[in-house]
């Protein structure tokens, strides 16, 4: 009888941890090479560049999105790597339970990667998505000394 009851909770951890063990990858965005000129078309170097990125399907529990700040080279490219997000087999079936359940037409989901520098002198934002690829060169609009004030 013991026995038993030990096979069985032996059996339930391992169900349990199971459920929570990456059993895929999911692209959220895919390697990404963009050149950021002024408006001039003068390449940028040394631009820091914030991307973020976030699966809304797969991430929904997630408050914020994933982030990384790169750094033009000196010929103004920056390359996002590939992002790409783990799914368990427990956030594959929540996320699937969240979809079936919220019928709100204008809900999040999918993934989305967005592109964003700022800075004292410069700003720029563009976006990512499987729909609309991002750009390849990214226009970087230079402040008005008098911005702020």
């Amino acid at each position: 009888m013991k026995l038993k009851a030990v096979l069985i909770v032996c059996g339930l951890c391992l169900l349990g941890v199971g459920a929570f063990l990456p059993i895929r990858h999911v692209v959220v965005a895919p390697e990404w090479k963009v050149q950021f000129v002024d408006e001039s078309g003068k390449p940028l170097s040394g631009l820091h560049v914030n991307q973020k990125w976030k699966d809304y399907t797969y991430e929904f529990w997630r408050p914020g999105m994933h982030s990384e700040i790169l750094i033009s080279d000196q010929n103004g490219d920056v390359i996002f790597p590939e992002r790409v997000v783990s799914i368990s087999i427990l956030i594959d079936i929540l996320a699937r339970i969240n979809d079936f359940i919220t019928l709100v037409p204008h809900v999040d989901s999918g993934p989305v990667s967005m592109i964003q520098c700022d800075g004292v002198n410069f700003f720029c934002t563009d976006a990512f998505s499987r729909t609309d690829p991002g750009p390849l060169t990214v226009t970087v609009l230079q402040r008005s000394s008098n911005a702020g004030s």
